[in-house]
C-alpha cells in the first residue's frame, strides 16, 4: 500500500461520496477495522476506481449492476446516495433496472422452456402440446 495510492484512493472516495462522508468513515476506524479502512482506500479506490481504461460513469454502472444482481439494495443506496450527482444520471438508472429485469427473465424463462421441451419428448403424451 504506497501513500500515493492512498491519497488517490481518498481523493477518489471523496469526489464519489463527498468529503463529510469520506473523511467521516475514515476517521471512524477503529484498531480493528482501520486496516481494512486503509486497504479499502489505498487498492479499491485509489487502484482499482483510478485504472485507466474505464470511465468513473463505466465502473459506477458496473458495481450498481453486480450490486442488484447480488440483491445488496443497501450497498445500491449507499454507492448512489452517497455521490453528489450519479454519473450516468436518470436515463442511465433506469436503462440498469430494466436490463436486469430484462436478462434473468429471458435466460430463466428460456431455460423453463428448453427443460419443458426435455421434459414432453420423454413423457410422449405431452409431445407436441404447447400452451
Amino acid at each position: 500500500m504506497t501513500d500515493e495510492a492512498f491519497a488517490r484512493g481518498m481523493q477518489i472516495r471523496r469526489e464519489m461520496y463527498g468529503p463529510d462522508r469520506a473523511d467521516k468513515e475514515l476517521a471512524a476506524a477503529t484498531d480493528f477495522n482501520r486496516p481494512l479502512q486503509e486497504l479499502v482506500t489505498s487498492y479499491c479506490f485509489g487502484e482499482v476506481w483510478d485504472r485507466p481504461g474505464l470511465s468513473r460513469k463505466t465502473r459506477s454502472m458496473l458495481t450498481v449492476a453486480m450490486m442488484v444482481a447480488l440483491n445488496r439494495m443497501g450497498a445500491v443506496k449507499v454507492h448512489v446516495a452517497g455521490a453528489p450527482a450519479p454519473p450516468y444520471g436518470v436515463l442511465g438508472r433506469d436503462h440498469m433496472v430494466l436490463q436486469h429485469l430484462e436478462d434473468p427473465l429471458r435466460l430463466r424463462g428460456g431455460e423453463a422452456d428448453e427443460l419443458l421441451d426435455e421434459v414432453a419428448e420423454d413423457e410422449g403424451p405431452l409431445a407436441g402440446h404447447r400452451m
